[in-house]
């Protein structure tokens, strides 16, 4: 592997706090520990807000913004944008609600999710 491929990787790595930086007495090289406990990644990483959620929601708000001043605007584009938009709004909520939940009471939640679907009516789940 070539080494700006390696440094580009790290960089990422560390830009996603997957990885850290680990001393070790003596060695002058940079030496690296990755994020063994994935609850503790995912709060300490946060909302992925600056990466994931921001740019969609920056992204449809733009495109319905700029589809409502034309007047040939396509009705059926416009109500999708609508929905992906307040999809992603949704889900950033939530997110941002989960992430005050001890961990503790979030994977009794997540359990208590996972029963809940169960008696949910069956159907196809794309239209819910």
């Amino acid at each position: 592997m070539a080494r700006s491929n390696v440094s580009n990787s790290i960089r990422e790595l560390l830009s996603w706090n997957l990885i850290r930086r680990v001393p070790i007495m003596g060695d002058r090289r940079d030496h690296y520990e990755a994020e063994t406990d994935i609850w503790e990644w995912r709060a300490d990483r946060g909302r992925p807000q600056g990466r994931e959620i921001d740019p969609a929601v920056d992204a449809f708000a733009r495109l319905r913004g700029g589809r409502r001043r034309r007047s040939h605007h396509q009705p059926v584009a416009s109500k999708r944008l609508k929905e992906m938009l307040a999809f992603t709004e949704l889900v950033d909520r939530w997110y941002m609600q989960m992430l005050t939940v001890p961990r503790p009471r979030l994977i009794a939640l997540i359990k208590l999710g996972e029963k809940i679907v169960s008696f949910l009516p069956r159907g196809n789940p794309s239209r819910a």
